[in-house]
């Protein structure tokens, strides 16, 4: 898991391995806490993971509802399957939940 943040980026990206297991829910939690609690908005880039058990996936969504209520914006981007299939497995729409949980979407801009 790495976090990286530009002067360019309003954001700080979280980047993750290929395996969200259980043996490391305890750095992904910490990860995340930390993440959440900096002064940075984030976007979580899960298009490594290729493999995603429940306990990550419960810390992931975890992550989404705390950041929604301190107003925090957190986007999900690059969503792998292993994710997907493990977030429908536990009934949890994640393409919707993502798009409820971020306060304050960007206006799409039309080209005119």
């Amino acid at each position: 898991m790495t976090t990286e943040h530009t002067d360019e980026s309003p954001g700080s990206i979280l980047t993750f391995g290929q395996s969200l297991s259980i043996s490391g829910t305890g750095a992904l939690q910490s990860f995340l806490v930390e993440a959440i609690d900096g002064p940075h908005d984030v976007v979580m880039d899960l298009s490594e993971v290729e493999q995603c058990d429940t306990a990550s996936a419960q810390l992931i969504f975890a992550a989404l509802q705390t950041a929604a209520k301190r107003g925090k914006r957190i986007r999900l981007a690059a969503i792998s399957p292993a994710v997907t299939s493990t977030f429908a497995f536990l009934g949890l729409p994640l393409d919707q939940m993502a798009e409820r949980r971020t306060p304050n979407p960007e206006p799409e801009h039309n080209a005119a």
